[in-house]
């Protein structure tokens, strides 16, 4: 019983990193809070949340079984849309530079 406990634990597929966003500006200023918009592949599931960054880092968890994410990152002063594919998932901060007015809506 205790072996196949200790198999369990070992055979466990480690979940994907969350992703981690260093957000500026068109200014190159880190905002301080962002709406982060995700559509999750091949799922199609999609959310949304409001985010304070920490000097412009924003994380985002990774949802299991997904291949990619698509992220729509709006700011005060612009947005951005970032496509992250799982098997890049964990690695450096992923740079992202708001472009253009943010628009509503």
């Amino acid at each position: 019983m205790l072996v196949r406990f200790l198999k369990s634990l070992w055979g466990r597929a480690r979940p994907t990193p969350p992703i981690l966003l260093r957000v500026t500006d068109p200014s190159g200023a880190p905002p301080p809070v962002l709406d982060v918009e995700t559509r999750w592949r091949p799922s199609g599931q999609r959310g949304e949340r409001s985010v304070r960054t920490a000097d412009g880092l924003a994380l985002v968890p990774w949802l299991a079984e997904q291949e990619e994410v698509e992220l729509v990152v709006r700011g005060a002063h612009g947005t951005a849309t970032v496509t992250v594919l799982r098997a890049s998932a964990g690695g450096p901060t992923l740079p992202v530079r708001l472009e253009g007015p943010h628009r509503a809506g």
